[in-house]
């Protein structure tokens, strides 16, 4: 009898779902639903906003609702884009909000977004879409249980920033984002997978940064009592560039800093790979050098960040297996061994006396040896020099090891 009624019920429970699933699907069709929602959004926003349709959809992302808007636009009082996109996916659980007073996202998909954030010669943000409102909104994030984004996928975007003012020019390109967030009444945590293909510089006209490839992974964890965030895994991996760090960061209120607690650990196997960041304006050397080896830099980077102080920097730094050679005769012989050891105590607010340490410096040709050693004491208040120098030079014979010409 029992059996009975439960299957009843079951098929009573879904055929209401059915019915209303295909009410909302004629009640609220696109063609109906589209003009509503922009009408809603122009009350709200000072820019142009603009997509092709609103669907609702009940079937395809079962259990969950979902809303996606097709080729939606938003352009300045100029006529500028600020954003373009092909398409935006939101699937949510209205379930978890019914039973557990909790906000749960299943999906958020952005395809093919286009970001062109603009400041213009006068100082003006083109981003500042909304209209100014000082009516009191009352905090309801206490009221809600909990957040969770379970998917947030972004594919193929393009974000440009332009500081006509600065003479700044930022281009992101191809970038893929995975994301996925999970917020308690104790802890929240942050996953994000993001590649970027290429990512260009330009500052007064001048390429600081060529367009180069970023990949980065990171775990982020955020205790909210506390408000103490933790980087449990953060690698960027930028170019033939390895970067790792981990450790803590907390907004202070009362100082409004940041309290920093970290370690990082940089690793190439190619010392080309580094000077090919070197800008050409700068120094055209790295064109005229072929190099190899191996660069590790680790450190720390403890303190307080704010707009009058920096965290204090401690690293230490190695090049091993290192060799230098003319990039027009890469064949003949240059500096056939290239070794550093060193560390550094930065600190800028003054505290503690900075310095540098050169613990080891080997240059090395066929005929030729350079070892140089020593350090500098107080950088920033009253510098100090001491160093040891150990050289055999065969003068008659260095201009051919090194591979010199007249030029």
């Amino acid at each position: 009898m029992l059996k009975r009624v439960l299957i009843a019920l079951s098929g009573l429970l879904l055929l209401i779902i059915l019915l209303l699933s295909v009410a909302g699907y004629f009640i609220f069709t696109p063609e109906k639903i589209t003009p509503l929602v922009l009408e809603i959004a122009k009350k709200h926003v000072k820019s142009e906003i603009s997509f092709e349709k609103l669907d609702i959809s009940l079937f395809s992302t079962f259990p969950g609702v979902g809303v996606e808007l097709k080729n939606g636009s938003i352009t300045d009082e100029h006529k500028d884009t600020l954003v373009a996109f092909k398409s935006c996916l939101i699937v949510i659980n209205p379930m978890a909000f019914l039973k557990r007073n909790r906000i749960s996202i299943n999906e958020i998909t952005l395809d093919e977004p286009h970001i062109f954030a603009h400041i213009s010669n006068e100082g003006k943000a083109n981003w500042n879409i909304f209209p100014t409102d000082t009516t009191a909104v009352s905090d309801t994030s206490s009221s809600i249980a909990g957040f969770s984004i379970k998917k947030f996928t972004i594919n193929n975007a393009t974000i440009i920033y332009e500081d006509e003012q600065a003479q700044q020019l930022l281009s992101l390109e191809k970038i893929n984002t995975e994301l996925s967030a999970r917020m308690g009444k104790k802890r929240a945590t942050l996953n994000l997978n993001l590649s970027i293909d290429s990512v260009s510089f330009r500052y007064q006209g001048k390429q600081l940064c060529p367009k180069i490839p970023l990949h980065l992974i990171a775990q982020l964890k955020q205790d909210r009592q506390t408000q103490v965030v933790s980087i449990d895994t953060a690698a960027l991996s930028m170019s033939g560039l390895d970067f790792i760090m981990n450790g803590t960061m907390h907004w202070n209120d009362s100082t409004n800093a940041v309290d920093m607690l970290t370690n990082f650990r940089l690793k190439t196997d190619s010392i080309a790979e580094v000077l090919h960041h070197i800008p050409a304006h700068i120094s055209d050397l790295p064109s005229k050098l072929a190099t190899s080896g191996a660069i590790e830099v680790k450190g720390s980077l403890n303190g307080v960040l704010s707009e009058r102080q920096f965290p204090v920097l401690d690293a230490e730094i190695a090049i091993a297996g290192g060799r230098i050679r003319n990039a027009q005769h890469p064949h003949k012989t240059g500096i056939e061994t290239l070794e550093f050891e060193g560390e550094t105590h930065i600190d800028i607010n003054k505290t503690t006396p900075s310095h540098l340490k050169l613990k080891k410096l080997i240059l090395q040709s066929v005929s030729s040896k350079l070892d140089i050693s020593g350090e500098v004491n107080h950088i920033f208040t009253n510098p100090f020099i001491r160093a040891k120098l150990n050289a055999a030079i065969n003068f008659t014979r260095l201009a051919e090891d090194l591979s010199l010409t007249d030029s």
